[in-house]
């Protein structure tokens, strides 16, 4: 990423999903989310980084990594926006 810390306060909430019935994404009538990622140590492929997170919501760091536009590597189901 091109910041070095961001503050993600994307909400969250349960959407369909064709073959898993429902996950947890980004959903502008979900509930109220909120996480600050850090970057610790910037490779050549991945970034390491540091989440904090003030609420609790499921599958929280993934949902505001992928909203940042940064998922986690090798991540099968969350892709950038969060959904």
């Amino acid at each position: 990423p091109s910041w070095s810390a961001i503050d993600v306060a994307t909400p969250i909430g349960p959407v369909p999903h064709p073959r898993l019935g429902r996950v947890h994404a980004a959903l502008a009538g979900g509930r109220e989310a909120h996480s600050r990622i850090a970057v610790v140590e910037r490779r050549d492929a991945t970034t390491l980084v540091e989440v904090t997170i003030a609420t609790g919501r499921p599958h929280q760091i993934r949902v505001h990594a992928a909203a940042a536009g940064h998922p986690l590597a090798g991540d099968p189901l969350y892709a950038p926006g969060g959904g």
